[in-house]
Order: structure tokens, then sequence, then C-alpha cells
């Protein structure tokens, strides 16, 4: 089966490291959120790329989906998306920094990415 055909609900129901042995693996079944999880368990991560690159897939239902998206569910999305896809996803999202009693929410506008680097800053 290829990547873009796993069904995200796959990532729950078959934990690649058992749950007894693990403890990061229990941390996220067990901090899943299945409310926020429901509009896109119908997915697969074909399916899940393709919805987050439409305009149903804005900043406030990002936001409200993200309690339900695992970090391998994340990792298997980005194996599918261009660079390109990427940024376009990550413009829609808001990064809300807190520093003490200031709050600071930032548009993420500007991806830079280092040739040859190992890691993306944004801006």
């Amino acid at each position: 089966m290829a990547l873009a055909e796993v069904p995200l609900r796959r990532f729950l129901d078959e934990a690649l490291v058992p749950y007894e042995e693990d403890e990061v693996t229990r941390l996220i079944i067990d901090t899943h959120d299945a409310t926020a999880f429901a509009p896109i368990a119908h997915l697969t991560v074909g399916d899940f790329r393709d919805w987050l690159l439409s305009d149903a897939a804005d900043a406030a239902t990002l936001g409200r989906v993200a309690p339900g998206i695992t970090p391998e569910m994340a990792a298997a999305v980005s194996k599918l998306m261009r660079n390109q896809d990427l940024i376009l996803v990550a413009r829609k999202c808001r990064v809300v920094t807190r520093f003490r009693n200031t709050n600071v929410s930032v548009p993420r506008t500007h991806l830079e990415l280092a040739l040859g680097a190992k890691d993306a800053r944004v801006h």
C-alpha cells in the first residue's frame, strides 16, 4: 500500500512502537483529541494533503483539528508535500508567542530555507 493510501485512523489503531513499551507512544495516544480528529478521521494521508491545500483548511479550522493530528500523521503528510505545498499550508497558520505578560501573534509569511541545511527558520 502506498503512503498516500494509508488511512489516518491507522496511525491511531496501529502504534509503530508498542503502547506498553514506550512512554512517548503512551503520551501521544493518551492525549490525542478524538473530537478534534473527527472531521478528518475518514481521510487517507493523500486526502489529508489535498484537504490541507484546499480553501476548506483555513487558520480557524486548522486550529480546531490540530489537537487531533499526531506527529506520525504530520510526518506522513509532509512526505507527500513539495516545499511549495508546505509553505502554502504554513501561511495559513498563526504563531502566538507568549513572554511574560506579552502576546505576539504573527502570521507565517516567510519561510527561509538554507540549501543543504537541516533546519528551516520561520520569520
